[in-house]
């Protein structure tokens, strides 16, 4: 089967072949298109003078090197935890199997009380991308501008107008069909990724009848559609390739693999903040910047490092002795998206199956076929939901197929934690049926969670209390949306391919009767977990007297020279994937600091 062909040996010779192919064709190859690494210079000589020290090379970090590099007066050093990304991760269809890979961080939560109480230990797995490009590197490649109605929560300070222009500054649409209006000039190429899977029809017909059409037009926000992506030539497009490839011959533009940032440097007399403290390696280097250290490492480690250098609750700095700078609330305003992943038995006529060979050179040697898609994920639903339908969708409806005795879905499952019967349950079913998987996401949550120290070595990752489905209007939502899906799969068109309700066999939920609101309540509390779209933990504001850790223009509060740009900053939880808006708030910031400093 599938995954059979991917592990072992023959997964082996596959990734081999494509690093062969990457070797000598230049569209296929990882490193080429970053700068090299400056590391080993640093080490010999820390004290070389650097204007500007970006912390993370992800989704904000890589897009504001390439602009600040752009002034050549300018030294920018930037620092990445990872390194280079594998060829995996330019494959689409792979994206699924970085999880819990050597390019993700690993976290996870505490134990939760209301959501993945169906996984390993209670504690809900969170993706972050440890590599150069960060989450771009690991996630769907979903690229969505945020809705006008998401910008209420930065208080005016930027407005949807405002935002317009940086989302094109950014964008390179190619295709025929920019229904989204996106920008055609900028440095991301965004395409289509043109799966025509019979049963993806089937879902529009059925979305139909309950009065969910296709989206054709920019602003609509109820309804299905084809989510663009951040692909190119058939290959991910993550922002290291988008935004480093030009930026190879620049003399200024400094970095470095492998380096950990634990600290940074302020200066007490002035409030400034002066460098940082670095780990290239095993070696420690103390670096200093002459104008601004920018922190991108985004919204989980960016937390844990300001509090590690004094920025936070003053309580929580005092029980680990950390020397307080800015008492301000980091880490208090975790958000996230909760995801529900529903499981639908569906007849062995929906779909033919890949033929792994046939597929594999379609995409070595022409960049086509089945490896350019992302399965059916890049299908999306926007609805509403009790207890406040409105005219803006509060639940996202993700999508995937399993073929009958697909090798993909044991993976699928372990990379999400799912105790061992579940998973018996799933799979079992599998070996009978093909599976399609519905998956309802809450975008609008008002449970927030929190990220603290777990101690004051820079080592040990962060606590990590996501609090998912403490509210209770937010358990509401979710079975609302588990109602809806029901209600699909009653449709003319879904019942042409047989499609059922899997009964999973999830050991939490065996008293209750299927079928029944305790039993779907049941079912949301163990199978519901976080997608990581986090934000919210180092929180922007433009009022004095609130949480906000951040001003307007992403500076921190009471601090010179230290900026946070990431989705640590977005206030409030937003209605589409992050990486779009993250870009966004990126091009904003180094246009600031472009009329700040470039003087």
């Amino acid at each position: 089967m599938f995954e059979e062909q991917l592990t072992g040996f023959l997964g082996h010779a596959l990734l081999q072949l494509i690093s062969v192919l990457s070797y000598y064709n230049y569209e296929l190859a990882t490193n080429q298109h970053f700068p090299d690494d400056f590391g080993p210079m640093l080490i010999e000589n820390p004290k070389q003078n650097f204007d500007f020290i970006i912390i993370g090379a992800g989704t904000s970090g890589c897009l504001i090197a390439n602009r600040l590099s752009e002034v050549k007066e300018w030294n920018v050093l930037l620092l990445e935890a990872g390194t280079d990304p594998t060829s995996t991760v330019e494959v689409p269809t792979f994206f699924d199997r970085l999880k819990m890979s050597e390019e993700d961080w690993k976290f996870s939560t505490t134990k939760e009380k209301n959501a993945c109480l169906g996984m390993l230990d209670t504690r809900c797995r969170l993706v972050a991308g440890k590599m150069l490009g960060g989450d771009t590197g690991i996630s769907p490649m979903h690229y969505e501008r945020a809705f006008p109605e998401d910008f209420t929560c930065f208080n005016e300070s930027i407005t949807y107008e405002e935002a317009l222009v940086h989302y094109n500054n950014i964008e390179n649409f190619v295709g025929i069909d920019n229904v989204r209006e996106l920008g055609t000039g900028g440095d991301l190429t965004i395409s289509k990724f043109g799966n025509e899977e019979h049963v993806r029809q089937l879902i529009y017909n059925a979305a139909e009848e309950l009065e969910y059409t296709k989206i054709s037009a920019a602003l609509q926000n109820l309804g299905y559609y084809d989510v663009d992506g951040y692909i190119k030539s058939g290959s991910r497009n993550h922002f290291a390739k988008a935004f480093l490839d030009t930026t190879r011959n620049r003399k200024n533009l400094f970095v470095v693999r492998n380096a950990l940032v634990t600290k940074i440097i302020g200066d007490e007399i002035d409030n400034r903040v002066r460098g940082v403290e670095v780990y290239v390696g095993k070696t420690k280097l103390i670096v200093k910047s002459r104008i601004e250290v920018i922190l991108s490492a985004g919204p989980i480690n960016s937390a844990k490092l300001l509090l590690l250098s004094g920025f936070g609750p003053k309580e929580q700095l005092k029980y680990f002795n950390i020397p307080l700078k800015a008492n301000i609330a980091v880490g208090k305003n975790m958000q996230d998206h909760i995801a529900v992943p529903i499981f639908i038995k569906v007849n062995s006529s929906t779909a033919n199956e890949t033929d792994f060979a046939d597929a594999t050179y379609q995409f070595l040697k022409l960049r086509k076929g089945p490896f350019t898609q992302i399965n059916i994920h890049d299908l999306v639903g926007s609805i509403n939901t009790c207890p406040y339908p409105s005219s803006r969708g509060n639940i996202k409806i993700y999508h995937y197929h399993f073929f009958e005795s697909d090798g993909l879905l044991r993976p699928y499952l372990e990379h999400r934690g799912f105790v061992g019967k579940i998973m018996k349950s799933i799979i079992k079913a599998n070996t009978q049926s093909q599976l399609l998987v519905m998956i309802p996401t809450l975008v609008l949550p008002k449970s927030v969670g929190e990220v603290t120290l777990q101690s004051p070595c820079p080592f040990d990752a962060p606590k990590i209390q996501g609090n998912y489905l403490s509210e209770e209007d937010d358990l509401e939502s979710l079975t609302c949306a588990f109602v809806f899906v029901e209600r699909l799969l009653k449709t003319k068109a879904l019942s042409e391919i047989d499609a059922n309700f899997l009964h999973v066999d999830i050991p939490n939920c065996r008293s209750y009767k299927v079928g029944t609101l305790g039993y779907i309540k049941c079912y949301i509390e163990n199978m519901g977990m976080p997608l990581s779209h986090i934000s919210g933990t180092v929180q922007y504001g433009n009022c004095s007297n609130c949480d906000a850790c951040v001003d307007d223009k992403m500076r921190i509060r009471g601090i010179r020279h230290l900026r946070v740009v990431d989705a640590s900053v977005i206030p409030k939880s937003i209605s589409q994937s992050l990486e779009a808006t993250v870009a966004m708030l990126a091009d904003r910031a180094a246009a600031d600091i472009l009329r700040t400093w470039g003087k």
